[in-house]
């Protein structure tokens, strides 16, 4: 379900992240979300992005019905597209890749 709501959101030009935790993966969308808490939320080069958990039924974006839940366990985040480096969620630097 991930992989397809971000695809729909690339399909209308949304500013995502896909953010991974240890055994799941979400997404985080750029904007103002009228029931959002900074629970649901980080910010990255000055943009506020909040959680879109796709497998919470009527789930809405930033909203607080996560239980243990944390922003604290994400570990990585990923930009899709021609720059998709994996930035390591406590330095803020990508992950260097060994070939």
């Amino acid at each position: 379900m991930t992989t397809l709501f971000a695809s729909l959101l690339e399909q209308i030009g949304a500013d995502y992240y896909l953010v991974y935790y240890p055994g799941h993966i979400n997404i985080a969308v750029a904007g103002n979300f009228p029931r959002s808490t900074p629970e649901l939320g980080f910010s990255y080069r000055n943009r506020l992005y909040f959680i879109a958990e796709t497998t919470v039924r009527n789930f809405r974006i930033g909203e607080p019905r996560l239980k243990d839940f944390s922003m604290l366990d994400y570990r990585f985040l990923q930009k899709p597209g021609d720059d998709s480096a994996v930035i390591d969620s406590v330095t803020r630097r990508p992950i260097p890749w060994r070939q």
